[in-house]
């Protein structure tokens, strides 16, 4: 499942949190219809891809198709290749390099061109380590930011960074986080036909589902399989740095906080990536939070759109929405097993004193086909891929 690093500024609402000199933001703006380019670029497999869209002026970013190409020193690099409408990618097999000064040429099937400012990938100087505790807190619920999930148990995760101050240099960071975690099936004992009969009509009504089993055929336990589910990045808000006004030795940033769950009931890993970004890249991100503290309210609609590093080559003034950054990230992941949180975590899928389980009977009222059970097909209810182990699992 390809993590897409698009930033999330172009569209909806506004959330942001100041502490200090770290910032927490995820910043979207509504504007009317214009055109936009992002994308975050490395040497990682999932951080190859430009996102060429336009704005339809209510929240929807509308992709672009487009054609475009890498320019390296100045030097046609590599011609990228159109994934999809609105998706360029650069070729897996070409390597960016820190020190090359770099720029985007991208042509929209509008015929209208726009450029990238050139800048340099910054070679990563700083490595990070992980930490982790549980608390009980009250938390922003992650999908709905309105909403404060009561004091409960958490598990908070926080970077150490090594700060050198010795020759006065000033560091500009950003993180990105996203977790994942085993979700294990149980065996099902019977078959799901999917079959509605009128005798199981007339008991949840009508129009809708309700499973019926082929006791006739029975699974093994072996027929019970693995998940791996991820929050992904764009589900978490970034974290910025600059440390001019840090003191030399090891800072603690706290990345995430994140509800103890059934996502908890085995194993947990979480990851945090830190990309070393020039001044003009968290100067942008700066200029975002200023705009919106202005405001006065978070909920306040952006009057006028950010400028970014892409410009149109014929109107260099005419409003272009996005940012291109570039960069080299340092990935580093925790791990927290059960035992570790030392607490009792419920599991949904445990049948229950009358044999039942939390989704062994589903019923849709509107009289489409019944939903999936996690305990039982978790690949289908959290994504095709999802029963994929992760390289980096253990």
């Amino acid at each position: 499942m390809e993590r897409k690093y698009l930033f999330s500024f172009f569209a909806g609402l506004v959330f942001l949190l100041i502490v200090g000199c770290v910032s927490e933001f995820d910043f979207r703006t509504n504007t009317s219809a214009l055109p936009g380019i992002s994308g975050v670029i490395s040497n990682s497999p999932d951080q190859r891809t430009l996102f060429v869209f336009e704005t339809d002026g209510i929240n929807e970013n509308l992709p672009v198709s487009a054609t475009g190409a890498l320019y390296a020193d100045g030097n046609l690099a590599v011609q990228l290749v159109e994934e999809s409408p609105g998706q360029l990618k650069i070729p897996i097999d070409y390597e960016l390099k820190s020190g090359v000064s770099y720029y985007f040429e991208i042509t929209t099937s509008q015929n209208r061109t726009f450029q990238t400012i050139p800048q340099k990938i910054l070679p990563f100087t700083k490595q990070q380590t992980l930490s982790w505790e549980r608390s009980v807190e009250s938390i922003p619920d992650i999908r709905n930011p309105d909403r404060i999930v009561p004091p409960t148990n958490v598990v908070n995760i926080y970077t150490n960074l090594e700060i050198d101050q010795s020759d006065d240099s000033v560091y500009f960071y950003r993180w990105q986080m996203s977790d994942t975690w085993l979700f294990r099936e149980i065996p099902r004992p019977f078959v799901d036909t999917f079959v509605v009969i009128d005798s199981e009509r007339a008991i949840t009504g009508p129009g809708t589902w309700k499973w019926v089993y082929d006791t006739s055929i029975v699974y093994t336990p072996d027929t019970a399989k693995d998940c791996y589910p991820t929050r992904e990045i764009d589900e978490y808000a970034s974290v910025l740095l600059e440390t001019s006004n840090l003191d030399q030795g090891t800072a603690t940033i706290k990345m995430m906080s994140r509800e103890i769950d059934q996502s908890f009931l085995f194993k947990h890993y979480f990851s945090v990536f830190l990309h070393r970004i020039d001044a003009a890249t968290y100067d942008y991100y700066a200029k975002a939070e200023r705009l919106i503290s202005n405001q006065g309210s978070l909920y306040d609609e952006v009057p006028a759109p950010l400028t970014g590093n892409v410009f149109d080559k014929n109107n260099p003034e005419a409003p272009v929405l996005g940012y291109i950054e570039m960069s080299f990230p340092d990935t580093v992941r925790v791990a927290i097993e059960k035992d570790d949180l030392n607490m009792v975590i419920e599991d949904e899928c445990r049948p229950r004193g009358n044999g039942t389980i939390a989704c062994k009977e589903i019923t849709s009222p509107g009289g489409g086909e019944p939903q999936p059970c996690k305990c039982y097909d978790c690949d289908k209810v959290f994504g095709e891929e999802t029963d994929v182990k992760p390289p980096f699992w253990k």
